[in-house]
This record gives C-alpha cells, sequence and structure tokens, in this order.
C-alpha cells in the first residue's frame, strides 16, 4: 500500500524509535501480570524453585519480531525462583488458547517420561522371535477389548478338568451398570473321559441343554464363550485344531 509519504531517515528512526518503544510497554503490563500470577503458584505449592509452562496467543505474540523475545526477558527477571517454558498455541483460537497449550505441553511431557521409562523394555523383532523360540506358548487372538459399551446376555463354557461348568453372564451399560453371573458345574464321568469325542462334545451338549432349561431360557439362542483349557492349534477366533489332551483326558476321534 502506498501512503503518498516521502519520509526522511530520521523519519524512519523516529518512527523505529517509537514502535520499539510501544512494543516494550505493551509487553511489560502483560509480564508484569504473568509473574504476578507465578508468583503467586509458587507461593501457594510452597516450592523453592517453580517450573511452569505458559501458554501464549495473539498475532502481536505471533508477528511482532521483539515482543516476544521482550516478554520472556521481563518476565524471567521479575520471578527469579521460577523457570517459565512459552509455548505458543496454534489452534487458531484465541479463546482459552493458553489453557490448552499449557495442558497440551505437560501431557506431552508426561508422554515423553513414558517412554523414556518404557524405553528399555522395547524388544526387538529379533528379540521377540527368541523368546517365542524358548517360551513353549501358542498364539491366540485378541481382536478388541471391552469400551464399556457391551450389554446382553451370553453364554460362558470352561472346560478345563474333571468339571464343566456353564455360565450366564449378564452385562449392563448405563449409570446402573454391571455384571450378574449364574453357573452351574457338572462333573464329566471318566469314561466320557476316556471315550470318544462325540461322547464327550454330546456330554457338553447335554449340560447346556439342561443349564437354558434350569435358567428358563430353554430354545433362546445366545452369544457363546468357550474356555477350552488344552494346548490348541489356533487358526482364526473361532476355529482350533486340539494338539494333545491333557488333565487326564484321552477321548478319541
Amino acid at each position: 500500500m502506498r501512503l503518498a509519504l516521502d519520509p526522511t531517515q530520521e523519519d524512519c528512526v523516529a518512527t523505529h524509535q517509537i514502535c520499539q518503544i510501544l512494543s516494550t510497554r505493551s509487553a511489560s503490563p502483560c509480564a508484569d501480570t504473568l509473574a504476578t500470577v507465578l508468583q503467586r503458584i509458587n507461593e501457594n505449592k510452597g516450592k523453592e524453585r517453580l517450573h511452569a509452562t505458559a501458554g501464549v496467543d495473539g498475532s502481536v505474540y505471533k508477528k511482532h519480531p521483539h515482543f516476544a523475545k521482550c516478554l520472556h526477558k521481563t518476565v524471567r527477571r521479575l520471578v527469579l525462583d521460577c523457570d517459565v517454558r512459552f509455548l505458543r498455541s496454534k489452534d487458531g483460537s484465541g479463546k482459552g488458547a493458553a489453557m490448552v497449550t499449557a495442558v497440551a505441553y505437560r501431557l506431552a511431557d508426561q508422554h515423553c517420561a513414558c517412554q523414556k521409562t518404557l524405553e528399555p523394555l522395547k524388544l526387538s523383532r529379533e528379540q521377540l522371535l527368541e523368546v517365542k523360540r524358548r517360551m513353549k506358548m501358542l498364539p491366540t487372538y485378541v481382536c478388541a477389548t471391552p469400551d464399556g459399551t457391551e450389554k446382553g446376555d451370553f453364554l460362558a463354557l470352561d472346560l478345563g478338568g474333571t468339571n464343566f461348568r456353564v455360565l450366564l453372564v449378564r452385562v449392563q451399560n448405563g449409570k446402573s451398570g454391571g455384571v450378574e453371573m449364574h453357573n452351574k458345574i457338572y462333573a464329566i464321568p471318566q469314561e466320557v473321559m476316556h471315550g470318544t469325542g462325540d461322547q464327550l462334545f454330546d456330554h457338553i451338549v447335554q449340560c447346556i441343554a439342561d443349564f437354558l432349561e434350569y435358567m428358563g431360557m430353554k430354545g433362546v439362542s445366545l452369544p457363546l464363550g468357550f474356555t477350552f483349557s488344552f494346548p490348541c492349534q489356533q487358526n482364526s477366533l473361532d476355529e482350533s485344531i486340539l494338539l494333545k489332551w491333557t488333565k487326564d483326558f484321552k477321548a478319541s476321534g
């Protein structure tokens, strides 16, 4: 933009000095206010030295070539017992920018501290393969963990010894959410444990049918989870192959 002015060298120097004076004077009240807040925080916390992060925003702070430097220098001169870090907001919003930025900086520091703590525990791919080679483990599949929105009735089966347990699990969400469980334990005769696979799973089906009738839910179709406590090669979430029987089970077929 042309202003149709023809300033002299002296005019330019004077204008420059006036701008410096104004920027310094505008930075000083901001620094005074921030220094007072920091002093009060330090007094309340009772620390010998306060470490603080100040989130800042505003066009003058962002664009003026000397305002930020003047603000930082004045604050640190006024609050000698405080280490202040200034973090500029980048969200484009002047409303609450300082608070949001300061909290974000604190969370970032916490994340860095956690990463530093966990760093010695990280394993390379080669180390993980070595762990897998040494440990007697079979891969399994967990696609997700509960997020609190689950609800409804579910059947759960637990086969892992001489007893077989059938459970009805009722999951509720909301303010009064909780988990309600009903279960019944069934013995597994030795002749079934040492019989055929068909005999074993026929017995399991009979136990489930008896439990549903006991709960007054005969004929109801429910999602089912099966804890099958024997070594299996799991090919997917709903498919696995028994490798061998343990716990005195010897069902054939």
